[in-house]
């Protein structure tokens, strides 16, 4: 084998190495990705409960519906990089993340349908 072929194979070989590396990089900052989004959820999910007033009367099981989904909506609605400004208080990301969570309240309540059935009348 010649000096270019043997510098061709070993070219080759690098850039499928560096292929599999960036693979294999991408796949720990995906799993870092979704780690951090599973423990961002679980954590809003708790703070939201928390923050329920006992006087609201509302169910423990409607309770986690409505906060269980403001979490999935904040978390589709921040991005991962953001997160930490939103935990840290960032008006903005905040008030993003406040306007998603209200289709919660709808959904879980009904709220547009009501108001829909209401305004049909």
């Amino acid at each position: 084998m010649n000096i270019a072929a043997r510098c061709a194979a070993v070219l080759l070989c690098a850039g499928l190495f560096a292929a599999c590396s960036e693979q294999q990089q991408e796949a720990v900052k995906q799993t870092a990705a979704d780690s951090f989004r599973n423990e961002f959820t679980a954590a809003f999910t708790q703070a939201c409960l928390e923050r329920i007033p006992k006087k609201a009367g509302l169910s423990a099981e409607l309770a986690q519906k409505v906060c269980s989904c403001s979490a999935e909506k904040a978390v589709e609605t921040v991005s991962v990089a953001d997160m930490p400004k939103l935990i840290q208080g960032d008006a903005e990301l905040t008030r993003k993340a406040m306007e998603a969570a209200k289709v919660c309240k709808d959904e879980v309540f009904g709220t547009k349908a009501a108001s829909a059935a209401s305004g049909a009348n």
